[in-house]
């Protein structure tokens, strides 16, 4: 199981690679569900206080990049992910 530093990395690096390019919509939002399964998935693997804690160190991470967002898609990919982390 991979720790917040390196969960949060690897999500922040695919959303940059989605968000930055030309992805249609359609394929980013397939890409975004992946991601968010992806992490649905680590998370299950935890044990509920760790899940806790985990969660909420990602969640203030996605939040303080939505703040920073430089366009819309990135906002919208971010709002996802922090559903995905406060729903856990």
């Amino acid at each position: 199981m991979a720790g917040v530093t390196e969960l949060y990395a690897n999500d922040r690096a695919r959303l940059h690679t989605l968000t930055g390019s030309a992805v249609p919509e359609d394929e980013l939002l397939k890409a975004v569900l992946e991601i968010c399964r992806d992490l649905e998935s680590d998370l299950a693997r935890l044990s509920p206080a760790k899940r806790e804690v985990l969660c909420d160190d990602l969640g203030v991470r996605f939040e303080n990049e939505l703040y920073r967002a430089a366009n819309d898609r990135q906002r919208r990919v971010l709002v996802k992910l922090l559903k995905v982390v406060d729903y856990q």
